[in-house]
């Protein structure tokens, strides 16, 4: 469909590092690690969830990059009873799997019960199984009730009802947050006769045999059947994963023919892809970002989330450059430190004291404490994040309801560490030295740096213990699917990794990190402190029950003092977000809980750069040429400068556009953008000198 049909404008290209567009029906992504499973019920990391999130479809979803409005999927429509507790969706007809069934209500309870039967160790159901059935472990609700009375509940709480799906709530919870889990990627559907087909859980009452598989016993683990845009052409494990375009998907059809996930985890390799055009968007760590800054032609500042429509400041770096970046993101991530309070008894990774096995080394919090004071955050964040990051002050992120400032944060303090490793163990720690392995997953800079920051610091004290068996820190790599393997099973000592929120509520970050049955604290054997876990458990159940934000706000503020004075953790960083991309990718937008590009808002096209003379005019067509309405719009404005620029939108009747103003003021170095589905035919956009200066720039980017 051609959006952009006519310009009535003198053409001066502006950027000229725009050489032809290569590989243009591909979208290839180039990251550092490899998909873990295809399962949407057993995933629970983003290289996963961004193949599954393209794959496989939700009920709802968000609204492009906002987080707090949602729009239908494969549900057209949905009620909320007034208490808040039943929540009732009408299904789309007419949908289609890539295998040929069709979707019904039953499919999609099937999806949702599948996900809570299955409950694996460290996986997503819990996000499900807390709001429905106020648990967080079907297990732990089994040795409670039993089994056939789990199924009952189960029931009881997905269903079907005169053909709609009824979800009936155990407690209340707030709607925005639901709603965010069931846009999760591990509430997507699957097609109930084909997992059944595959020897998956036929949706009765003898589920044992289908809980809490291992990752490759799942029937899903390299297979996938969803409803999307997008289906599973191959996966070559290591290496890449490519999806091919759904020509029978229902909605409309993706301008991509292939996403193709790259799994790179040599810097040097990603950089040169990137620069010969041979990846659309690459990982780049903080440590290279001045490696691929020559390549950079714009700069953008931000991404706006709730007010998508106001103007951005952009700025031109290099007018020969092939790469757009995108910086200061809005983030819902934060690297942390975990350290394990008990290993599982088959870790080969077990600490020595004496060169004896301890595996409760992390136990006392003498130890965890020496370890919070070993992170030099002031330079760390200078050199490994290049400012670009946060010191948090626990578990609640910046900008979350329960984020307090006034808590304590650990600072680097030598003569801390020595005094609590003196403490240790009772003097022991001191006296007989101890052998400990620190990791990071292959290829992540950043966390490499952590890991060497605190062998450095630790083992510095060995120059205050002559002649005694020394403190000895080995940093290992390992590659992620083998990392995340080993975290979950609970046999690192001490791990650097990162978390992404579920849904923006302080709840997602209490409960996974510091809750006995949490994803995270269950990696890190938090229970082995009974007393700590039990007064940690009873304060994010009270928060997360309570309805009143200031009252919330001071139950999460106390269970981040307890979890400062306890030491639990490494609070690390929470960082702003980069995003590197070459030029020609277009339709790009920057939502804080989806796990990565969305196939089917993407394309990649050339950019037409404009010179306005002191008042000119563009037509933009909503419409192809025979003049039916379009389903989409996407355009940029950016004012180059030198001088102001107005830009009057002058649209036919009809035209819906949440949010658009009619009239904008550009300083130098500002642009306006918009995306998403709309209903509009043609458009008249005028740009207007302010400054009286001719021959500002003004590029026009549009499909």
């Amino acid at each position: 469909m051609k959006l952009f049909s006519k310009l009535v404008l003198v053409v001066s290209i502006v950027l000229t590092g725009w050489a032809t567009v290569k590989n243009p029906d591909s979208l290839i992504v180039a990251g550092i690690a490899d998909v873990i499973s295809l399962d949407p019920a057993w995933h629970y990391d983003i290289p996963s969830a961004q193949v599954i999130f393209n794959v496989y479809e939700t009920l709802v979803t968000y609204e492009r990059q906002r987080v707090d409005r949602f729009v239908p999927v494969l549900a057209t429509s949905w009620t909320v009873s007034e208490d808040g507790l039943t929540y009732t969706f009408v299904i789309r007809e007419g949908v289609s799997f890539h295998a040929g069934g069709q979707l019904t209500p039953e499919d999609v309870v099937y999806s949702l019960q599948r996900l809570l039967i299955q409950d694996r160790t460290g996986g997503p159901a819990k996000l499900l199984l807390d709001p429905l059935l106020g648990v967080t472990s079907i297990r732990t609700l089994a040795e409670r009730v039993g089994d056939e009375e789990v199924y009952n509940l189960i029931q009881q709480a997905v269903a079907v009802k005169d053909g709609k799906v009824v979800l009936t709530l155990a407690k209340v919870f707030p709607v925005t947050a639901f709603l965010q889990i069931l846009s999760g990627t591990w509430c997507s559907i699957v097609d109930r006769e084909w997992v059944v087909e595959l020897g998956g859980w036929d949706g009765g009452p003898n589920w044992r045999k289908w809980h809490n598989p291992k990752v490759e016993e799942s029937e899903l683990f390299d297979r996938m059947n969803g409803t999307g845009p997008f289906k599973l052409k191959y996966w070559r494990k290591g290496d890449e994963i490519v999806l091919e375009r759904n020509e029978a998907y229902w909605g409309e059809k993706p301008k991509l023919r292939y996403g193709i996930f790259k799994v790179v985890p040599e810097w040097g390799t990603r950089l040169l892809m990137l620069k010969e055009g041979d990846a659309d968007f690459v990982a780049v760590p903080r440590a290279n970002i001045p490696a691929v800054e020559p390549l950079v032609a714009v700069e953008i500042a931000g991404f706006p989330i709730n007010e998508p429509f106001q103007p951005i400041r952009a700025t031109i770096k290099n007018p020969e450059g092939t790469v757009r970046v995108y910086k200061d993101l809005v983030g819902s991530s934060m690297d942390v430190g975990f350290m394990n309070f008990k290993l599982a008894p088959d870790s080969p990774f077990i600490p020595e004291v004496g060169g004896e096995p301890k595996p409760d080394f992390f136990a006392d919090v003498d130890v965890r404490k020496a370890f919070c004071y070993a992170i030099d955050w002031d330079v760390y964040i200078s050199e490994a994040y290049l400012g670009e990051a946060r010191q948090p002050r626990g578990v609640i992120p910046f900008g979350f309801l329960g984020y307090d400032e006034t808590i304590p944060v650990y600072r680097y303090d030598p003569e801390k560490i020595e005094y609590h490793l003196r403490r240790a163990w009772g003097g022991e720690l001191w006296e007989k030295g101890f052998k400990l392995s620190v990791f990071y997953n292959t290829g992540n800079l950043m966390r490499k740096a952590a890991c060497e920051m605190l062998e450095m610091h630790i083992e510095d004290l060995n120059r205050l213990r002559p002649g005694k068996p020394p403190f000895v820190i080995d940093v290992k790599d390992l590659a992620w699917p083998t990392f995340l393997g080993h975290a979950i099973a609970g046999r690192l000592p001490l791990w650097f990794s990162g978390w992404v929120a579920d849904y923006v509520d302080p709840h997602n970050w209490a409960h996974p990190f510091l809750h006995s049955e949490g994803a995270l604290g269950v990696r890190i054997n938090i229970a082995h402190d009974v007393e700590l876990s039990a007064e940690l458990n009873r304060l994010i159940e009270l928060g997360v029950t309570t309805l009143d934000p200031v009252a919330r706000a001071r139950i999460y503020s106390q269970i981040q003092r307890i979890s400062y004075e306890h030491a639990t953790h490494i609070w690390l960083v929470h960082p702003t977000t980069r995003s590197y991309q070459r030029l020609w990718v277009r339709g790009w937008y920057h939502n804080l809980l989806e796990p990565g590009v969305r196939l089917n808002a993407l394309w990649k096209a050339s950019l037409d750069s404009v010179v306005l003379g002191a008042r000119e005019s563009a037509i933009l067509y909503g419409a192809d040429q025979a003049k039916e309405p379009a389903k989409h719009l996407w355009f940029w404005i950016e004012n180059v400068g030198p001088g102001r620029i107005k830009v009057t939108f002058d649209w036919e009747p009809g035209f819906e556009a949440r949010d658009l103003a009619r009239e904008y003021i550009l300083e130098p170095g500002m642009f306006i953008t918009k995306g998403g589905p709309h209903t509009w035919t043609a458009t008249k956009v005028t740009v207007e000198e302010l400054d009286g200066r001719r021959n500002t720039v003004v590029q026009f980017n549009f499909p």
